[in-house]
């Protein structure tokens, strides 16, 4: 069974089709805000209410999702029985998949500076709306995205950092950076279907 190329497009169309409220995160989420990097799966913090775990669930069945598990090949892990459903997602901190649109990887959190965890609730007022090659998107801002990157210190995450830190403006920020007076003038909403960011 060969692996689907990623699209990025199907993966965001079949999410907001059915409503499920999710911050892009990761590799993703840094390409949107200007990151010259290259990377194969979408990371998203889904937000955990039951309902939302319900819209996630029908989009993921949609999507002909099959979970991925470390150490099985596709083919085993697509013959796992795995229920769609709330329940299922809700047990799951981390759940990742293989779609019709290529590698998805859902978070209850990422973490954050001081050992802190950083949830859906956390982001949601800070939201970015970013077009991406014509896709749009609600991203975590690039801080959170540093601040995820550094804390969770892996490998593939310190090579990215430099660039990043020059993103944020040639040097590593605070956890408060100085508000941008042009955004500031606008304060954001959690995005929801149905309502304007």
């Amino acid at each position: 069974m060969s692996k689907p190329n990623f699209d990025l497009k199907l993966l965001v169309g079949v999410l907001d089709k059915h409503g499920v409220d999710y911050v892009v995160v990761g590799g993703i989420g840094a390409m949107a805000h200007g990151a010259d990097m290259q990377t194969q799966d979408l990371d998203c913090v889904v937000e955990r209410s039951i309902d939302n775990l319900k819209r996630m669930a029908a989009a993921l069945a949609d999507l002909g999702a099959t979970l991925r598990v470390s150490g099985m090949s596709d083919e085993e892990a697509s013959s796992l029985k795995v229920p769609f459903n709330w329940e299922m997602l809700q047990r799951m901190a981390l759940s990742t998949w293989s779609t019709l649109g290529g590698d998805l990887d859902l978070l209850s959190d990422i973490p954050g500076p001081g050992n802190k965890r950083v949830n859906y609730d956390d982001i949601a007022g800070k939201v970015v709306l970013i077009d991406l090659n014509g896709i749009a998107l609600r991203v975590a801002p690039l801080q959170v995205i540093v601040e995820s990157k550094e804390a969770a210190n892996r490998a593939k995450d310190r090579e990215g950092l430099p660039e990043l830190y020059e993103l944020l403006g040639d040097q590593k920020q605070s956890s408060h950076p100085v508000p941008d007076p042009e955004r500031s003038a606008q304060p954001k909403r959690p995005y929801r279907h149905g309502h304007s960011a």
